[in-house]
């Protein structure tokens, strides 16, 4: 009887472990109940210059996450200028970047990109002008970037 009683407590806790769902920290540390789960999230307004490599989120462990992009623009005097928003990540085989949404006078797009994220890399996001020369004319833009953490 021991031995079935000790068996059956082998069996549950191997069990309870494989029943364990991983948990996933916001950007202010407080923790997800469930994935997929919004860890980050920045809204820039009226934007005039372009952004340098910017942290958006650090996850303190390896997963997998969803980075989203809408970018709207105003109009502007050079008709060949396009803001582009860059998504930048560590995976298992090293730094990445990726275009991920661009837009050009008085237009929007939106966009995802799923990344494996290696813990204690940022992801990152950037933007800059791009087109003709000129610059971008007194095009402004406003960006918008959620964060998920898929697993």
């Amino acid at each position: 009887m021991k031995k079935y009683f000790a068996l059956l407590m082998m069996l549950g806790l191997c069990v309870s472990g494989f029943a364990q769902t991983p948990k996933a920290r916001r950007a202010d540390g407080t923790e997800c109940a469930a994935l997929p789960c919004v860890v980050a999230s920045v809204s820039l307004m009226d934007q005039n210059q372009p952004i340098p490599a910017t942290p958006a989120f650090t996850p303190i462990t390896d997963g997998v996450f969803r980075v989203s992009a809408y970018i709207t623009t105003s109009s502007g005097s050079n008709k060949r200028a396009e803001w582009v928003t860059f998504a930048g990540w560590t995976d298992a085989h090293g730094a990445k970047q990726l275009g991920l949404v661009s837009a050009t006078q008085n237009s929007s797009m939106g966009q995802g990109l799923v990344v494996q994220g290696v813990g204690g890399q940022p992801l990152l996001y950037q933007s800059k002008p791009a087109g003709g020369g000129g610059g971008v004319g007194g095009m402004t833009y406003d960006l918008f970037i959620t964060v998920e953490q898929l697993q």
